[in-house]
């Protein structure tokens, strides 16, 4: 019975199976929604590459804020013609735009912007630290608060650029936002140099300075013929200046038997008045042949402001523009037509031989013949008879145990004090082990000390 069962149960499974209908399955088709990646737009400047980390930090110009991207190998980076480039080519103070996704801060695109200015070769600017403004040529512009100024791929302060640098400087409509050096400045000690003491030296085409015992010359990096006299005796060689080193210059066997003379021709306001060189009185209705040196010179009228300044011979040929002001007097009347507008203070202008090419500015060139009048496009610097501040000192506190020299000439090892010079000047320090930094300052004519702390000098790489 049971066999018989089974074999029931047997046949019923197979009949099922030979009469069920087939069924077939529809494929079902996945679809998947991928959501889009959201975009925000940069535009500002580069101020680092971390080419270890792929990472690319960027000063955002509209919210000012720093801001760190990654890249990959698929975000596309390319440069003012449109060409693909490696990120390593950046360089901080590059002016960049492009996309990246909000989600990640991945770069998505990032060329050097098409919207910004780049003035290259610049030679001729002047930077005003008061008003955050920087002159190039004859144009000014502003200076971005957070403006980056860099050389040799790291961040300086703008107070390390000398005004004998080259500069690349990039902008946006009127703002500066970048400051690249593109040839820099060294220095240059002067060796047995106890003859020519109290005589000048010149380094290329810059003006003469001085010569102090153990002074330091700042100089434009590259080749340049340096000369030294001291009452017309003295000789040239030629030095290599490289950026942020010290060459050493043995002037000692420069004391040669040439005399150098250079003419000066003075143009002075009123007419009449005396010209005093160290002195003694010159006639400056001629031109006024001088060996080259520094000289002293006073000019006096009856009735005027009397003008003291240097004047330094280092070219064949320069000019010097002395005006002098009006006194002050309360009751004298005196008629418009035939006296000069009343004024209490005088003017004065050099101007030498030298052939001066900026980008942004224009080239000039001064002959050198006589005029019948000064230049018209000439102008005219006010002197206003300074101020008497020999009594304030000037405090530098740091760095600690460098050499300072001001304007080139050595005045000791900081902390120190010295008598305060307004206007613009160079502070050096130098110190064994160290790399040598210099600043320009900016110096207040005011009734005041002044106090400057400066960042330690960095170690030199062993």
């Amino acid at each position: 019975m049971l066999f018989l069962n089974g074999c029931i149960i047997k046949m019923y499974e197979e009949y099922q199976d030979s009469h069920r209908k087939p069924t077939t399955t529809a494929p079902t088709e996945e679809t998947t929604t991928e959501t889009p990646r959201l975009e925000g737009e940069i535009f500002g400047v580069v101020a680092k590459v971390d080419l270890e980390n792929k990472v690319i930090t960027i000063r955002d110009i509209e919210t000012n804020a720093l801001l760190a991207y990654f890249y990959t190998g698929y975000s596309d980076i390319r440069d003012k013609y449109g060409e693909i480039m490696a990120a390593g080519v950046l360089q901080p103070g590059d002016m960049v735009e492009g996309t990246y996704y909000v989600d990640d801060s991945l770069l998505k695109t990032l060329l050097i912007s098409s919207k910004a200015w780049s003035n290259l070769r610049v030679h001729n600017w002047s930077y005003d630290a008061d008003a955050r403004r920087i002159r190039i040529g004859t144009q000014s512009y502003s200076l971005y608060d957070h403006c980056i100024v860099a050389q040799d791929g790291r961040i300086i302060d703008i107070r390390e650029l000398a005004s004998i640098d080259e500069l690349i400087v990039r902008g946006y409509e009127n703002t500066v936002y970048s400051i690249n050096v593109l040839k820099g400045h060294g220095y240059i000690s002067l060796q047995n140099e106890d003859f020519f003491i109290g005589g000048i030296v010149t380094v290329g085409n810059e003006v003469g300075l001085e010569i102090t015992e153990g002074m330091l010359v700042m100089a434009e990096e590259g080749k340049h013929i340096l000369s030294v006299t001291k009452n017309g005796v003295g000789g040239a060689v030629e030095v290599n200046v490289q950026r942020g080193k010290e060459i050493f210059v043995d002037v000692g066997a420069l004391q040669g038997e040439a005399v150098m003379h250079g003419s000066v021709y003075f143009t002075i306001s009123p007419e009449n008045a005396k010209l005093i060189i160290d002195g003694k009185v010159q006639n400056h209705e001629d031109l006024v042949e001088l060996p080259f040196g520094t000289y002293r010179i006073a000019v006096e009228a009856v009735g005027y402001v009397p003008y003291m300044g240097d004047l330094v011979v280092g070219d064949t040929f320069i000019r010097r523009n002395i005006s002098l002001g009006l006194e002050e007097k309360s009751t004298e009347v005196v008629e418009p037509e035939t006296t000069q507008p009343e004024s209490t203070s005088g003017t004065e202008e050099t101007t030498s031989t030298e052939e001066e090419t900026s980008s942004g500015g224009t080239e000039e060139e001064t002959a050198p013949d006589i005029p019948e009048g000064p230049p018209e496009e000439e102008t005219t610097v006010i002197h206003t008879g300074d101020k008497d501040i020999s009594k304030y000192r000037i405090y530098v506190e740091s760095p600690i145990g460098a050499e300072v020299y001001f304007d080139s000439e050595y005045v000791g090892i900081a902390p120190l004090e010295f008598e305060k010079q307004s206007g613009l000047h160079t502070i050096i320090f130098k110190r064994d082990g160290y790399q040598m930094k210099a600043y320009v300052l900016e110096i207040s004519q005011e009734a005041c000390d002044e106090h400057y702390s400066f960042l330690p000098l960095e170690k030199t790489e062993q």
